[in-house]
């Protein structure tokens, strides 16, 4: 029993270092005006990348979690950290603002869903004394 405790409090602290990862995506507001200048663009045109992010964020949750009923979370939020990992990274290399919508928007986006629907149900799945804590 001792070690099932172990297991459960490290798959917590692993959620919440993943959430913390992902969390940089909500920093955007951080590069708004520094991508106005680069791009020469509009205050709209340089949020598209992140409303992107946020639209794609919950249709990708549904997907991983499929994927993860049927795969397991750790390939799931594997892959889902890859993907987020890649659109964050491309995203650096952007010479145009329809690049970021690709990259930041719509990698970032799924990337973001799968990591966070993983993270989240599995701790609450692992703490059913203490569900509140866990979420």
């Amino acid at each position: 029993m001792s070690n099932n405790k172990t297991n459960r409090w490290l798959i917590l602290f692993t959620g919440i270092f993943a959430n913390l990862c992902i969390g940089a995506a909500y920093s955007y507001s951080v590069f708004r005006k520094p991508l106005m200048v680069l791009f020469g663009a509009s205050v709209s045109q340089v949020t598209i990348p992140y409303t992107l992010s946020l639209a794609l964020m919950p249709i990708s949750m549904i997907i991983a979690g499929k994927i993860q009923d049927k795969k397991g979370p750790k390939l799931t939020m594997f892959i889902g950290g890859l993907i987020y990992s890649a659109g964050f990274l491309l995203a650096g290399y952007a010479k145009n603002i329809q690049f970021l919508y690709i990259t930041y928007g719509i990698l970032g986006g799924l990337g973001l869903g799968a990591v966070y629907s993983c993270t989240v149900v599995n701790t609450v799945k692992w703490f059913p004394d203490k569900r509140g804590l866990a979420g």
